[in-house]
């Protein structure tokens, strides 16, 4: 659908992968850091210097949860693992239309968070793909476009024209081919209320945009960065991620910065909507490949949630 292209050379993306890995990578705020232009920070260790190895224990699974403006309700849901021993980043955008049940109440995800709160949310989709996970991250989209202009955009190859207008004041416009996309325009895209299969190929694009943004960034020079970037995120959010999680995988995070490459993929959601797209069902083969791939953590101290 899309097609996406490698090189870009920005200095910042250790903020993203520590969001990405400890915070959101769907939606991610961001403010009151310095760009780190070219030729300003040096970092000459390598892979082979750096004699850290990551193991299974340093790998987390988190939801990524978006929304327009602080205090609004949600709508964009991404679930997030991150394997820094199998050097992997897998991205699952998921319908906010799927409905589960939590206790006795069954909502779709926003429904969910506007009648409980947050942790229902997470409940919800550890219930629709019987995972477990319970860590979360909640930003506003405002800030997803900040930090995408401080990394420096993504290459994105658009297959037609979109142009679009409402009474709201959103307003898009791209004529297709290959071009660099900033937070305002990559912001404005996820936007976008009218692609092809509506929300199936919006969270196709999420989840392409992520990945591509992460693979085509990722250099050893961001090392520097790293302790930097986790505090501003994590006083920039709701979330219920601490500086335990971090300080646990700090030294994986620089790994999988020094080793570079392609870590990241993403997860198509594939299933079927009612006549009014407001019920999202899963099909069971994607049901079965996120419980595959993200699995049941074993969460010390965890227990899921229960509301009645």
């Amino acid at each position: 659908m899309f097609r996406g292209k490698s090189g870009i050379k920005i200095y910042l993306l250790t903020l993203l992968i520590s969001v990405a890995v400890l915070g959101a990578v769907a939606y991610i705020l961001l403010v009151g850091m310095v760009p780190i232009h070219k030729g300003a920070q040096t970092h000459t260790s390598s892979i082979e210097e750096y004699q850290f190895e990551p193991d299974a224990e340093q790998e987390i699974t988190m939801l990524a949860v978006g929304c327009s403006n602080r205090g609004d309700v949600p709508y964009g849901f991404v679930l997030i693992k991150y394997s820094p021993a199998e050097h992997s980043l897998i991205i699952a955008p998921i319908p906010w239309q799927i409905t589960a049940t939590v206790g006795t109440k069954t909502y779709n995800l926003p429904r969910f968070y506007e009648k409980i709160g947050i942790q229902s949310v997470v409940s919800a989709v550890e219930n629709a793909f019987d995972i477990q996970f319970g860590k979360y991250m909640m930003l506003d989209i405002e800030g997803f476009a900040k930090l995408v202009d401080y990394i420096g955009g993504v290459i994105i190859d658009l297959p037609n024209d979109i142009s679009y207008h409402d009474d709201s004041g959103l307003t898009i416009g791209f004529n297709a081919g290959e071009q660099l996309l900033d937070g305002e325009m990559l912001a404005s895209l996820f936007r976008y209320p009218n692609f092809e299969d509506g929300e199936i190929s919006r969270c196709k694009f999420m989840g392409y945009a992520f990945a591509e943004m992460i693979n085509q960034n990722l250099e050893p020079r961001l090392v520097p960065l790293v302790d930097m970037a986790f505090p501003t995120i994590i006083n920039s959010a709701k979330s219920n991620i601490n500086a335990a999680d971090f300080s646990f995988r700090r030294d994986a995070i620089i790994y999988t910065i020094e080793k570079g490459g392609n870590i990241a993929r993403y997860i198509e959601p594939q299933g079927e909507f009612d006549l009014r797209k407001t019920v999202f069902t899963p099909s069971d083969e994607y049901i079965a490949q996120v419980n595959r791939v993200f699995g049941k953590a074993k969460i010390k101290g965890y227990s899921p949630l229960g509301i009645s």
